[in-house]
């Protein structure tokens, strides 16, 4: 399996939540055909919440991953925790077990490992990734306010790892807090050894510039929730809201 390219353009990827498996199929199906769309997010914390089986949450991966992959897209396998944002409670045994099985029992691309309990079981997730999946390490904060010396420890720390991609998605209250997020960003990258792709999230409405100016902290993973539920953090946005809005930001600069 050869990892994703992400040196050229930023893509897309649309956010797959769980209700029951035959209408999540059907999403993954739906998205899948959708000609914007690069990688499809299977949040696996969804559908572990209702099945609370391992066996299932990954058959029900397989099946998911299959539909993808036929219409020549990614996958990406996400179990988010109550720690990021999610109502999934498991503990980091159990998390680690589960991306375990990801790991060795499937084909998804990309796997996405929260920096949390990357830390809390460090030994047993370098010895399990071998570079044969795409790796996005990432930290999620919803109440915890972080200055641009934070954001600067939290970065560097992240990057020493040995992954393909740092996620940070934090929860912005000014303006200011969201340049400081993106201009650390910016830091970081220009003077990291390996060629480090980032996404980088400022949550919160005053943040949406976050999600749409992907250039500039080298973001090569683009979020996009399609739900029409509406659900998830303020400041997500759909693909018509994404597309707007950069054509605005294009016409400015």
């Amino acid at each position: 399996m050869n990892k994703i390219n992400l040196n050229d353009k930023a893509k897309i990827c649309y956010i797959a939540k769980f209700d029951n498996e035959n209408k999540f199929l059907s999403l993954i199906n739906h998205y899948s055909k959708d000609k914007n769309c690069d990688i499809i997010e299977l949040r696996l914390d969804t559908i572990f919440e209702q099945e609370r089986d391992v066996s299932k949450l990954i058959t029900i991966t397989k099946k998911a991953d299959e539909i993808i992959k036929q219409n020549h897209k990614y996958s990406l396998a996400t179990l988010r925790t109550k720690n990021d944002g999610s109502e999934c409670d498991v503990d980091v045994t159990l998390y680690y077990e589960i991306i375990k099985e990801l790991y060795l029992d499937t084909d998804v691309d990309l796997i996405d490992i929260e920096y949390r309990y990357y830390i809390l079981l460090r030994k047993q997730f370098e010895s399990l990734l071998n570079g044969e999946k795409t790796i996005i390490l990432s930290f999620h904060e919803f109440k915890e306010q972080y200055n641009k010396e934070k954001i600067r420890n939290l970065l560097t720390q992240m990057t020493e790892i040995d992954t393909d991609v740092v996620k940070i998605a934090i929860f912005t209250h000014k303006k200011q807090e969201v340049f400081d997020l993106m201009e650390e960003a910016k830091k970081i990258e220009k003077k990291s050894k390996n060629n480090r792709f980032f996404v980088i999230i400022a949550m919160g409405k005053t943040g949406l510039v976050s999600r749409i100016y992907n250039e500039y902290t080298n973001t090569k993973i683009v979020y996009i929730d399609n739900d029409i539920r509406d659900i998830g953090p303020i400041g997500n946005v759909n693909i018509k809201k994404y597309y707007k809005l950069r054509k605005k930001i294009k016409e400015l600069i």
